[in-house]
């Protein structure tokens, strides 16, 4: 036995020295590999041709493909390759390309495509290409019930720019709102700037004069389009609205989806972060990733610039980027409701109107013009692709991945299970246009949180016409408990930067108007959604009279009735059922760890949803059931029937019956 134990620790002991051995040889292998690596590290250059139609005519199209060989993670990338003006690799080359079918090779003239750094976009050339652009719209027959992409006798806006006069004078005319006339309107980003404004002591001076030394470029900009474009008058919000007169601002602001709607051509300055900067002067147009020297054919040494194709990179669904105007709340009710606009982008000129489903751009880097795919330049941009037509008609995009599918599909009564009428079935679907309309609208900037109202008062007023039902705060009368139930996106808000309270008090808590930051409707993930809610009814007032989809008078409230339990709050804000099933909820609301009591909650059961799972049984998809509520908290002096939202609950479809069987009557404040 002793041998026996002695000879295990020997070969425990050979064993451990040859371990040791093979770690050190692992090593200094791994050292002389790392060496050899940094010595000569084999990266495979190769170049490949696509085949692309542009204007009706095929043409061939240099790209990089870029290997490194001999990695655990090998991947291609591939590039789009260019030159600058006068680089020598922009002129013709005799390349040799190697042929599957012979010996030899064949010879192909290539040249890199020409990139540029700089654009004036300002010029008489590109101003008459818009021009014609324009013209071909101007002069298409509408198709019958088709949108018109001009409003026949339009009422213009109560201030305009009159830009008809000596190319140094301008000046402020008061329409009065009754007047026709064609006109432009400027959708742009202001940023942290101070642009020359019209306020109650310099109106009268702005009637006779306005200065144009004093204005930032991108109103000269603005104004230049519009002479060229053979217009009198142009809109600009920050000149035709009387910015210190509350009156006449929420006037205006309720009226904006006039402005826009009824505007001869909208302009979108879409690569400017402020008024300071012109869209029509673009530098820096093109930022290569990297650049290869290459020698051409006449022995000179040429410049390849590399830019990654997009589509070959990752992208954060959550991070898309955004033109500078887009990720402004007040841009979305603008372009969107503007029949023809005219983009500026960092890089190109977008046209678009109601009666071409494609976009005609303008292409700054190569100074070419083509037709592009709307909805291309949408995803790109991070800009919604449907059009709201003055008719009430919504233009709908084509079949793409970022499409919502609710306008694919005629949509089933969720509470009768039956099809619904047509007029139902346009309401239905109005309502949820408005839904995704808003949750676009919930991850933009305001610059004043007081705004969160009136800069979607256009899109209201719109809806408001179409639906023929009552506005509460951005949430409808007809669809009130669909869209009561909204929640924050947690996935966007952690994107984007959370969710925050305003400074002051700005809605019902019960709307999502009173929270800044990204939210999403719960009804619209799920097949049916029943509610619970019965007894409604909301009372809300403008604070201006003529302005109803503006501001609010503080004092909105809801009485309702709905079943409600207690909870005790925890600290990880879970919930449990005593339904047999264990741990069925969770919760959204915040809850401070260090707050030295819990406040007073209540759930309130809103509805129960049911989602078809992918699992089948006799050939038919299963159900999935759950429930739904707002978390309320109890107001001190509100004798207990008085309540604020504070969050909601989720929870598995047992969990209804812990509910108790009498519904309460409570006041949402």
């Amino acid at each position: 036995m002793e041998h026996l134990a002695a000879g295990n620790e020997d070969a425990k002991c050979f064993a451990a020295v040859d371990s040791d051995q093979k770690k050190a040889q692992v090593e200094d292998d791994e050292k002389r590999r790392e060496e050899d690596e940094q010595d000569d590290e084999e990266i495979h250059f190769q170049f490949s041709f696509e085949k692309r139609l542009q204007n009706d005519t095929k043409i061939i199209k240099p790209v990089l493909q870029v290997s490194r060989l001999d990695t655990v993670f090998s991947r291609t990338l591939e590039f789009d390759v260019g030159t600058l003006d006068g680089d020598p690799l922009g002129e013709v080359q005799t390349i040799s390309v190697p042929h599957a079918l012979s010996i030899e090779d064949a010879k192909l003239n290539v040249a890199l495509p020409v990139r540029k750094q700089k654009s004036d976009r300002g010029t008489r050339t590109i101003f008459q290409m818009i021009q014609g652009w324009v013209k071909s719209c101007d002069e298409r027959l509408p198709e019958k019930d088709a949108a018109h992409c001009c409003a026949l006798n339009p009422t213009v806006p109560t201030r305009l720019i009159d830009v008809s006069g000596a190319p140094q004078k301008l000046r402020l005319i008061n329409t009065g709102g009754k007047a026709h006339a064609a006109y432009a309107a400027l959708s742009y980003c202001c940023g942290d700037a101070e642009p020359l404004q019209t306020t109650k002591s310099n109106v009268a001076q702005h009637m006779d004069d306005i200065a144009i030394t004093k204005l930032p470029w991108m109103f000269l900009d603005a104004v230049k389009t519009a002479r060229w474009l053979d217009l009198k008058y142009i809109w600009i919000d920050a000149l035709c609205i009387i910015q210190d007169d509350e009156d006449d601002r929420e006037h205006e602001m309720a009226r904006m989806h006039n402005t826009f709607q009824n505007s001869y051509v909208t302009i979108v300055a879409a690569r400017a972060r402020s008024c300071r900067e012109g869209f029509l002067k673009a530098d820096n147009l093109w930022n290569p990733l990297a650049t290869l020297t290459l020698r051409c054919e006449s022995g000179e040494k040429g410049s390849m610039l590399l830019t990654p194709k997009k589509d070959n990179f990752p992208r954060n669904e959550y991070h898309t980027l955004r033109e500078p105007p887009y990720e402004r709340a007040w841009t979305l009710q603008e372009v969107v409701l503007s029949p023809r606009v005219l983009i500026y982008t960092h890089d190109s000129v977008v046209w678009k109107c109601f009666c071409h489903d494609k976009g005609l751009v303008y292409n700054s880097l190569t100074g070419e013009a083509w037709g592009r795919d709307w909805n291309a330049y949408c995803a790109s941009a991070g800009l919604i692709t449907m059009r709201l037509c003055p008719s009430g008609r919504i233009i709908q995009p084509g079949v793409t991945a970022t499409m919502p599918s609710f306008l694919l599909i005629d949509p089933s009564s969720p509470s009768e299970g039956g099809k619904l009428s047509r007029a139902q079935t346009r309401a239905h679907q109005l309502y949820r246009i408005w839904e995704f309309l808003v949750q676009d609208y919930s991850i933009r900037r305001l610059t004043y949180p007081d705004d969160k109202l009136p800069a979607l008062a256009g899109l209201a007023a719109y809806f408001q016409r179409a639906l023929n039902d009552a506005y509460l705060a951005g949430l409808w009368k007809g669809h009130f408990v669909h869209e009561l139930c909204w929640t924050v996106d947690a996935k966007r808000a952690q994107a984007t930067g959370g969710v925050s309270l305003p400074p002051t008090w700005r809605a019902p808590s019960w709307s999502w108007m009173s929270i800044d930051g990204p939210i999403a409707f719960e009804a619209n993930r799920h097949t049916t959604f029943e509610s619970h809610i019965s007894h409604f009814r909301c009372v809300v007032e403008p604070l201006v009279p003529g302005a109803p989809f503006s501001r609010l008078r503080p004092g909105a409230f809801v009485d309702l009735a709905a079943l409600m339990l207690p909870y005790d709050a925890t600290e990880d804000c879970r919930i449990f059922f005593d339904c047999g099933g264990g741990m069925s909820g969770a919760m959204g609301v915040p809850l401070s760890p260090a707050a030295p009591k819990r406040p007073e909650l209540w759930l309130l059961l809103a509805a129960t949803c049911q989602t078809f799972t992918s699992q089948k049984r006799h050939g038919n998809l299963l159900p999935s059931g759950s429930i739904w509520g707002l978390v309320l908290q109890a107001t001190p002096d509100g004798g207990g029937d008085t309540f604020e939202r504070v969050g909601h609950f989720t929870g598995g479809w047992r969990a209804a019956q812990q509910f108790p069987g009498n519904e309460k009557q409570i006041r949402i404040i």
